[in-house]
């Protein structure tokens, strides 16, 4: 699998808009490329974490909402300028070990040049009514970095009904009820930046141990107020 160019030094702990870029982009090439590899497991029957009708799913998905591909993402990894990125595709998020029926899309956008830096992080998870046809059911969680004012000044994940740019596809595929909360519960996430919410959502929906496929991110840097994580890195298992 192709891999662009990455940086020559990791990102340091110092979260200048530029390094946390930097990492984050790292960050969506190593989980889409691990996520290509996992459903090709799959696919090639490897692994069986999916029933065969995920497997359809997750075909028929591939062509519905043409989700960003690793090599995508080696295109913008030494762009110079650039602060801000925003996908109006979805990223497909590796199998997940429990609940595998589910298939998990992220929408996923962050302005590093805002003050503070923002993140905001939308996944639907979307299974199969039933194993006639491509009818679906699902729900959505929201992860977003600290509003300026507001009560939602800290980090949190919150219930979202329409994870989804595209409210056709909110419609179709998610077909959450719409008097499901998605203001509160506002749960905290003890993240203090971008990069660590980013870890935090992955944590989330794969445990600790996802944290070892970043090759060229030292996610410790970034994630010292996530002490439960930390207890990982000390004993030399997050970075390879």
């Amino acid at each position: 699998m192709r891999r662009g160019k990455r940086g020559n030094k990791p990102a340091k702990a110092d979260e200048t808009p530029k390094q946390m870029f930097s990492a984050i982009v790292n960050m969506l090439m190593d989980i889409t490329s691990h996520s290509e590899d996992q459903w090709n497991a799959e696919l090639e029957e490897r692994s069986t974490l999916v029933n065969d009708e995920a497997k359809e799913l997750y075909g028929h998905l591939q062509t519905a909402a043409h989700p960003v591909q690793s090599d995508e993402i080696s295109n913008i990894i030494d762009s110079p300028d650039a602060l801000s990125l925003v996908f109006d595709r979805p990223f497909c998020l590796p199998p997940l070990t429990n609940n595998s029926e589910f298939i998990p899309l992220m929408m996923f956008r962050c302005w590093l040049e805002d003050d503070p830096p923002r993140i905001d992080l939308r996944v639907g998870l979307i299974a199969r009514s039933n194993n006639i046809d491509f009818e679906t059911h699902g729900a959505g969680v929201r992860f977003e970095t600290a509003h300026k004012s507001g009560n939602h000044d800290y980090d949190h994940v919150q219930l979202c009904s329409s994870p989804f740019k595209d409210n056709d596809w909110n419609d179709r595929y998610i077909r959450c009820p719409k008097w499901i909360p998605d203001h509160w519960p506002a749960f905290v996430l003890p993240s203090k930046n971008p990069v660590a919410l980013l870890a935090s959502m992955l944590v989330s929906f794969y445990g600790k141990s996802i944290l070892r496929i970043f090759s060229d991110v030292r996610i410790e840097d970034y994630i010292k107020g996530l002490g439960y994580i930390l207890d990982l890195t000390k004993k030399g298992q997050c970075v390879p």
